[in-house]
């Protein structure tokens, strides 16, 4: 574990410099438009969800991936666990939050 930075510290020098550019830059943001983009885009993402749903799927099969629409989090969690039984292959889980939403670790 590395010791924190102290406060006369080449580190600490280096952290304030960047801290210092990225407030500068954070201040010439225009916060509200972002605000409101980012509610229009949430917004446009549930009235469309089916119609996401369904592009995604298509472009994932089309990739080659295998996707299982669930019901809910036991569904989801028997299709992953009867993929790993069907599949004799080394499983690599990413980093997702996924995992713990639906409980998957406690079945794996």
């Amino acid at each position: 574990m590395t010791p924190p930075a102290g406060p006369n510290t080449n580190t600490r020098k280096a952290a304030d410099v960047t801290l210092g550019k990225r407030a500068e830059v954070a201040a010439t943001l225009p916060w509200e438009e972002l605000r409101d983009l980012a509610t229009a885009a949430r917004r446009d993402t549930t009235e469309n969800l089916d119609e996401l749903i369904t592009l995604f799927t298509r472009s994932a099969a089309a990739a080659g991936h295998k996707v299982v629409l669930a019901a809910d989090n036991a569904s989801a969690c028997r299709a992953v666990m009867a993929e790993l039984s069907a599949s004799p292959q080394i499983v690599i889980k990413s980093k997702s939050m996924v995992t713990e939403e639906i409980g998957l670790r406690h079945h794996i």
